[in-house]
């Protein structure tokens, strides 16, 4: 045989070897199949590794592959794929892909799942009794740390709140709220702290999809419960920008975050036998309809001193590439929906173009975990408007034309404005929703 035939047959072998690949390369995660445990509702798979953003799992829902879950994480061999749908009965369908930006992998084999007839070894006890409440002592009994003038000052602003029981053991990582669209789950908020066990309704949003109807869940890492009962509430009006007036051109962001940080200090108090330690945990998250900032402070009153601090900020950013090359006066327009902002839960709204990575040490040391992209902050470019400036409830109008245009001429992609909050001894919460960046040309 000669050498032209021997290559051939080389490469048709290593073909045949090599992990099935999309066009664009990415090759498919491999050999997907259940959880060692059988009631874990759990899938597994193999991948040959290389850079790529995450992975995404798809359901067959008749004979279409719909996409139900994006995990941004790379090394992910693992994906809990209920109770996240709710079903009870009969079986499901999945496979899973890799991705990179738009780029995605071709469908792994798929793996049908029976839906397990009662909790699943290691899921947590779902939480019960979900209701509404108008009553300020009912929603500050299930606040946790967050302080009690916070649930009347909410209620007094007319904003609907959902509370719930839990009986389950305290180790658990907190509960998510989710909403639905069309009968499927949409998941709304996440508390990382299980003795917070209430909920703000969030505001019906323009172009929205939503029945306004909520579940909450307990989870642990990846593992949820199932859900409670079902509580559907009047849809508010919809919260919608002034519509604007003149030659004006409106965008909305193009993106932005949602950080949440849960912090533990451990043995502080002077003659404490044991070292002191602090656990820091980040998660964030994409931005969506707008941005929350919270925070709240449980202190424990141990002998040797141990707090538990959580706190919440988010971003909302705008492609610069968008706008016209020409333009006049360039506002940023939001609109507050209440909570305790004109107590000054928002240390100031800053601009930034740039996220550096945060390698300061906090002051002594720590244990950093969770998202690894949690713990970048952004570079301050210039301040937008600090608390007192914020309007409590309604609209919020700044000029940000100067800075723009300033922008523009260094070439970046994005303008991003964060709401830092401010860290203090006292709990505040407050939101912001609605944005839009309107251009006059």
């Amino acid at each position: 045989m000669n050498k032209v035939l021997v290559r051939f047959f080389a490469m048709l072998l290593m073909a045949a070897a090599w992990p099935a690949q999309a066009w664009d390369g990415i090759p498919a995660p491999a050999n997907l199949h259940p959880g060692v445990t059988p009631d874990s509702q759990s899938l597994e798979w193999e991948w040959p590794g290389g850079p790529i953003d995450g992975f995404r799992l798809y359901q067959n829902q008749d004979g279409k592959a719909v996409r139900v879950a994006d995990k941004a994480n790379a090394a992910l061999r693992m994906i809990i794929v209920e109770p996240s749908k709710g079903q009870r009965s009969g079986s499901t369908c999945y496979s899973v892909r890799a991705y990179k930006g738009l780029a995605e992998s071709q469908s792994s084999n798929e793996v049908c799942l029976e839906a397990p007839t009662q909790a699943a070894q290691g899921q947590p006890l779902p939480p019960i009794s979900l209701r509404l409440t108008s009553s300020a002592s009912e929603c500050a009994a299930a606040a946790g740390a967050v302080p009690g003038a916070i649930c009347d000052a909410v209620l007094k602003e007319g904003a609907k709140v959902l509370v719930f029981n839990w009986a389950g053991e305290a180790d658990i990582d907190g509960y998510r709220l989710y909403d639905s669209a069309g009968g499927k789950p949409v998941l709304q908020e996440t508390k990382y702290d299980p003795d917070q066990r209430v909920f703000q309704l969030p505001a019906a949003i323009a172009g929205k999809v939503t029945d306004y109807c909520f579940q909450v869940r307990a989870f642990r890492g990846e593992r949820e419960s199932w859900p409670t009962n079902t509580v559907c509430a009047d849809r508010p009006p919809v919260v919608a920008a002034p519509a604007p007036s003149g030659n004006v051109l409106v965008l909305a962001p193009s993106g932005g975050a949602l950080l949440t940080s849960v912090e533990t200090y451990k043995n502080f108090n002077p003659g404490c036998p044991y070292p002191a330690h602090t656990i820091k945990t980040r998660t964030k998250a994409a931005f969506k309809d707008g941005v929350k900032a919270t925070y709240a402070l449980r202190d424990l009153n141990s002998a040797c001193g141990e707090r538990v601090v959580m706190w919440n900020e988010g971003s909302a950013e705008f492609a610069l590439d968008a706008l016209p090359a020409r333009f006049f006066k360039a506002t940023l327009k939001f609109v507050s929906e209440g909570g305790d902002a004109q107590q000054g839960c928002v240390r100031d709204v800053f601009a930034y173009n740039l996220a550096i990575q945060d390698k300061s040490p906090g002051g002594g040391r720590y244990e950093k975990l969770g998202d690894p992209l949690a713990w970048f902050t952004y570079h301050k470019t210039a301040s937008i408007a600090s608390a007192a400036s914020l309007a409590p409830q309604g609209g919020n109008a700044f000029d940000v034309t100067a800075l723009l245009r300033k922008s523009i001429q260094r070439r970046h992609k994005n303008q991003g404005f964060n709401f830092a909050v401010k860290q203090d001894k006292q709990g505040c919460t407050a939101g912001y929703k609605a944005f839009t960046l309107e251009i006059e040309t």
